[in-house]
Formats: C-alpha cells, structure tokens, sequence
C-alpha cells in the first residue's frame, strides 16, 4: 500500500505524468497493477481456502504480463514473439485463473463444501 502511495506521488511529476500520456503501455500497466494486483488478491482472500498453485499461476502470469507492458521490447527479443502475443498468453492464464477461482467457489457454496 506503501508503495503505491508513493507512484501515486511520483506520477505527479510532469514529466513522469507524460510518459505514462505518451506510452499507453505504461498506463495498462499501472491499471493493470491496481485491479489485477492489489485488489483481485485481497478479494480472493476473502473467499473460502483456494489451491496455492492457483496463486502460483497467477502470480507467475501476473509478473510475466506487467513486465511486458513495461519492458515490450525485452520480451520481443527474448521469446521472438510479438509483445501482443505475449500479452495474450499471459492474460489468458491470468483468465483461467480467475474462472477457475471464481467458479470453484460457486460450486463449493452451492454443494455447501
């Protein structure tokens, strides 16, 4: 929570403010920071025991695909794909993750687990 305080104080430096204007990659990032990696994992821990390996997965795609909102042509070089496909993948499984949770928990209450 700390940290994001202070990029919110960071980012308003003029010229930090642009680059996030001027790079749309940066400002998914800092959404993308916000709903993905602060709040989806303080709702899921409100939900009833979920698998580690599911928060393993999505840590790891979480990572994967904030990385290459902020450093595309890193990942262009290092897997010769396109940055979009990467981004593809990553959120796909960043998809799965949640359905996977979200559902999960839908037939726990239904079966009364």
């Amino acid at each position: 929570m700390i940290a994001i305080g202070m990029m919110n104080v960071l980012v308003s430096i003029p010229a930090i403010a642009n680059l996030a204007v001027e790079n749309r990659f940066i400002l998914i990032a800092w959404l993308h920071l916000l709903f993905l990696g602060l709040y989806t994992p303080f709702i899921w821990l409100s939900l009833p025991s979920q698998r580690k390996m599911i928060w393993w997965i999505y840590g790891i795609a979480f990572i994967i695909s904030e990385s290459a909102l902020i450093f595309p042509g890193v990942f262009t070089k290092l897997t010769s794909l396109p940055i979009m496909w990467v981004l593809f993948y990553a959120y796909l499984m960043i998809f799965l993750c949640l359905c996977w949770v979200h559902l999960s928990n839908l037939l726990f209450k239904k079966h009364g687990i």
